[in-house]
């Protein structure tokens, strides 16, 4: 069925339209601007205008549309198709209104559907009020097409309508007002017109409700009724809101007007105001702070920049803890801002940083400015600098105190007459103020200074303006005493001398301090016989007057044997009290003439001058003096009521000092004291040339074996290990005894004999031993498979006496085992009898400890020591070995065969292996095998092998 469409009904229809739609956008714009968006009624008027204006297009767009059949509307759908789009535009602008954002895109996506929603139902929904039959069809594009356009003109008329919303200058005909209704106006019909199109009728449909409907005719006169109706009544509204409007903001502009004049004339008052309160701040001495309530500054007047040194825009605006408030104090104050105005007191003192370093004390007097609400809006900090105040009163104070301290203080006049004294001058001299007020200083003229001394004293006060220095004064009670007196001169403006002041300090206790100090630089505490130093200055002196003599002169340098077991058995007091009473015995014994002194510790040492110019004579008068001492001796000390017997190791050196010196006595003296203590001890030895040699000797070999091992961890070490190899009766390899040997490269090759008891004298054996257990577990780790392939069975190492003694061998076995992951049955520790002589070492302990570990022992030149055969039974040995000294003798020695015979019978009934040790002959390899000896090392089986050499015999 053919379409046609009424021109005037179609502009009418888009007029329609675009009223409406600025209707609807007037009546939103003054709920915005009325701020009445709780108002139901403007909402509702604003939903009519739109939602009626778009139903209004809507049929008279149908009533443009001539079909070839009669058509009317069923009522029901057709006023249903009324309140959709008046529904549908009030949920949009409730949407869009009731949030002042109205920029949030959800609000306007939401929006947007509800009305698109609502249009395109008002239309399809009016189409279907015909009821024609056959039904209306739809083009699906055309269709799809005008849903489209619904959405797009419900999206681009609430978009616009946001922005309009927008209008500050409150005036309804706005060019966005009408262009935003134009665009939703020309939209709206759109759609209607492109849904129309996307209708299709048939040539024989006609309408089903022409009796019953709503007829073309009636449609149209309430269309046209109701929507003049809804425009004329809406326009008179909008005209008297807008006369309103107009009215109300011509009394606004009157009233700002009068209000912005009021405020110019205030504003004028106030910069007057202002400029001379700023003036008036500016002339003030008191520093003038003024913060705002977060402690920022707003105002610094010049007397506070003048104190400070910094300038107003340097601190303006920036919190005043940041530049003048000290580090200490930052969170006192900002306590003190966080309570304000109540924690504010009224006056209180605070330093201030300056520019310059250091601060500035204030006395702050402070006041706040509140608002209508009791609220701070600043706080004005009045300030005056009472830095110099503050330290005027202190130096007051300060010398107050210090005229009262322990030093004497006394004031006179020009002519000397006293005039004030303090309590320390009463305490030291004993007179009272009223005593000697008035006097002179003479009252305390002790006689010891002639009149030259204080002429010259006064001289110098007159010409330097002060004088100090020692002096003796009388007390009251007439005891005289020395004092460190400084007289000062005070002059009065005319530069005359008005007032002497004098401070003194009794120095008797420090002159005594001095004697004793100078008595103890000099001389022994415990003994009081001259010390070190005193000793060997007299030395000097005297060996320097010998070389014009002949005579001989003496040292004895003794050494109290023992004292350390002394000392630890009975204390330190004790032992200080037992070198008392050694001191004053040796002092009755020898002559008046001698110098004897306390060298140090234990040792003492006696100077023996003029004597024989025979050096024998003068030798047998000191051994005759040294024979004395050692047998006056005998009887023991008398100390603290319990007799102590004590030995000395005496050293003498006698000398004509013709090529002697002080230190090479000293020296002489001493190394013959360390030979008599070698030689048993409690008894003395002189000094030879032999001996000093010998001292020289070891002490060069104990410089070396020091500095050489501390290279044993460098690959050639002057420190080695080499192996006796040790054989069974039918030569085969057994075992092997491990052996330290040392090619130094300063002395060469040095035996065993000679190092191992300097090592053993210096105490290097315990660093000497352990490389030597270090090595040889090195090396047995490096041939663990031949000790499994070959006969080899365990390696023996020596331990001296020293390491025995040393309580943490064990431990430090045990790491040493650890660390080169050897089995402790591969070793066995050789020591000889000995050791046991030291009653340091308890062989029971040592031995239960270290046999626990799994270790086994070795006893070595057995036979030779003065042990007990208890040894054998109580410790746990599994080895004996027989000295060389007893081989050497077979088979042509009766008593060192029997010897052997029967060292081997005893072990083997004691379930003992026996080594025969130096077996350099077939004879003897053959009887001691033929007696049952188990293991044999000597020359005739193998030299000690180097590591190299002893793999390449288990090898083989």
């Amino acid at each position: 069925m053919d379409k046609q469409y009424d021109v005037y009904l179609v502009l009418g229809s888009l007029i329609i339209s675009f009223l409406t739609s600025f209707l609807a956008i007037a009546f939103a714009n003054f709920i915005v601007w009325h701020k009445k968006s709780a108002s139901q009624w403007w909402l509702f008027a604003a939903a009519l205008n739109l939602g009626l204006g778009i139903w209004a297009m809507h049929f008279v767009g149908m009533l443009a549309l001539h079909l070839d059949t009669a058509v009317a509307f069923e009522p029901i759908r057709t006023i249903v198709s009324a309140l959709i789009p008046v529904a549908a535009s009030y949920a949009a602008f409730w949407v869009i209104l009731s949030h002042q954002d109205s920029s949030n895109s959800n609000r306007l996506l939401f929006g947007t559907f509800v009305l698109g929603s609502g249009i395109a139902c008002m239309h399809y929904l009016g189409m279907d009020a015909m009821q024609m039959f056959p039904q209306i069809v739809y083009d699906p594009i055309l269709f799809f097409l005008s849903l489209i356009i619904a959405y797009v003109a419900s999206f681009i008329g609430l978009k616009l309508f946001s922005q309009s919303l927008k209008n500050q200058n409150r005036t309804i005909f706005s060019i966005s007002n009408i262009f935003s209704s134009i665009v939703i106006g020309v939209a709206v019909t759109g759609m209607h017109y492109t849904g129309m199109a996307a209708a299709e009728f048939e040539y024989n449909s006609y309408c089903t409700v022409l009796e019953e409907g709503i007829r073309f005719g009636n449609l149209a006169l309430l269309v046209i009724v109701a929507i003049m109706s809804l425009l004329l009544f809406s326009f008179l509204i909008l005209a008297y809101e807008q006369y309103v409007e107009q009215k109300e903001q011509a009394k606004n502009r009157l009233m700002l007007e009068h209000v912005t004049s009021e405020v110019a004339r205030r504003t004028a008052e106030l910069e007057y105001q202002t400029t001379m309160n700023e003036r008036l701040l500016e002339t003030m001495d008191a520093i003038v702070v003024v913060l705002d309530k977060k402690g920022f500054i707003k105002q610094f007047n010049l007397a506070a920049q003048h104190i400070t040194g910094y300038a107003a825009h340097e601190v303006k605006d920036r919190p005043v803890w940041e530049m003048l408030i000290p580090q200490h104090l930052v969170a006192d104050v900002k306590k003190r801002f966080s309570n304000l105005p109540s924690s504010l007191p009224n006056k209180w003192q605070y330093d201030l940083l300056i520019r310059q370093g250091g601060v500035v004390t204030i006395d702050w007097h402070n006041s706040v400015l509140l608002d209508e609400n009791g609220e701070v809006l600043f706080i004005i900090c009045t300030g005056l600098d009472i830095t110099q105040a503050i330290k005027d009163q202190e130096a007051l104070k300060l010398s107050a105190v210090a005229f009262e301290t322990q030093e004497a203080m006394v004031v006179t006049d020009a002519s000397g007459a006293i005039l004030k004294v303090n309590q320390a001058f009463e305490d030291i001299t004993g007179y009272s103020l009223s005593e000697v007020k008035g006097k002179t200083m003479k009252v305390l003229q002790s006689g010891r200074h002639d009149k030259a001394f204080y002429r010259a004293m006064w001289a110098c006060i007159i010409n330097q303006g002060y004088w100090h220095g020692e002096i003796w004064n009388r007390r009251k009670n007439g005891e005289i005493y020395p004092e460190w007196l400084r007289i000062t001169q005070v002059l009065g403006k005319d530069n005359q001398v008005i007032n002497y002041i004098g401070s003194f300090a009794d120095i008797s206790q420090r002159k005594q301090i001095e004697q004793e100090l100078e008595f103890l630089a000099f001389y022994d505490s415990i003994t009081q016989l001259p010390n070190r130093r005193l000793f060997t200055d007299r030395l000097e002196q005297t060996v320097k007057a010998n070389h014009s003599t002949k005579q001989h002169l003496a040292l004895m340098f003794i050494d109290l044997d023992n004292f350390k077991h002394i000392n630890d058995t009975f204390g330190h007091a004790f032992g200080d009290e037992l070198l008392a009473v050694f001191s004053s015995f040796v002092k009755e014994l020898v002559p008046n003439s001698v110098t004897l002194s306390r060298f140090g510790g234990d040792e003492f040492v006696i100077l023996f001058t003029e004597l024989s110019e025979s050096y024998e004579t003068a030798a047998f008068q000191i051994e005759h003096m040294a024979q004395i001492i050692l047998d006056s001796l005998a009887d023991g000390l008398d100390v603290r009521q319990q007799n102590v017997y004590i030995s000395t190791s005496i050293g003498i050196a006698v000398s004509d000092c013709s090529k002697d010196d002080a230190g090479s006595l000293l020296m002489k003296a001493d190394t013959a004291m360390y030979q008599a203590k070698a030689m048993g001890k409690n008894t003395f030895r002189f000094y030879t040339d032999l001996i000093g040699d010998n001292m020289a000797e070891r002490f060069k070999m104990e410089v070396a074996l020091r500095h050489d091992l501390t290279l044993t961890k460098e690959v050639n070490s002057p420190l080695s290990v080499v192996y006796q190899p040790q054989y069974n009766k039918d030569k085969k390899l057994i075992g092997a005894e491990a052996l330290v040997r040392w090619n130094s490269a300063e002395l060469g090759v040095i035996s065993p004999v000679d190092f191992i008891n300097v090592a053993e004298e210096s105490g290097l054996i315990d660093d000497l031993g352990m490389f030597v257990v270090h090595r040889v577990l090195s090396d047995i780790q490096q041939m663990e498979g031949l000790f499994n392939e070959s006969s080899l069975d365990h390696i023996s190492i020596n331990l001296s006496i020293k390491q025995l003694t040393n309580p943490n061998l064990t431990e430090r076995l045990l790491l040493a085992f650890e660390e080169h992951q050897v089995l402790s049955s591969k070793v066995r520790f050789e020591f000889t009898e000995s050791a046991f002589l030291d009653n340091a070492l308890d062989p029971k302990a040592l031995f239960a400890e270290m046999s626990e570990e799994g270790f086994s022992f070795s006893l070595d030149d057995f036979g030779t020591g003065f042990s007990s055969l208890s040894y054998l039974k109580d410790l746990p040995i599994c080895e004996l070995k027989i000295d060389k000294s007893f081989v050497d003798g077979i088979p042509s020695d009766d008593s060192d065969m029997t010897i052997c015979s029967a060292t081997i019978s005893m072990a083997q009934k004691l379930g003992l292996e026996v080594v025969a040790e130096g077996v350099e002959t077939q004879e003897q390899f053959d009887w001691l095998a033929q007696q049952g000896c188990n293991l044999l090392q000597g020359y005739l089986m193998s030299r000690p092998l180097p590591y190299a050499e002893f793999v390449l015999l288990l090898e083989k």
